[in-house]
């Protein structure tokens, strides 16, 4: 079984939505507060 994204989103869409979802959110949180910090720094 190959981990390839083409058919892991075939077998189960939402899941890879998901996931993707919660990625990007972790990554606009991570964003936000390394401005927070360099705000503050200067």
């Amino acid at each position: 079984m190959a981990l390839n994204p083409a058919f892991f989103l075939m077998t189960n869409p939402p899941q890879y939505f998901i996931h993707k979802l919660i990625f990007l959110i972790i990554l606009y949180i991570n964003f936000i507060q390394n401005l927070f910090y360099v705000y503050h720094y200067f």
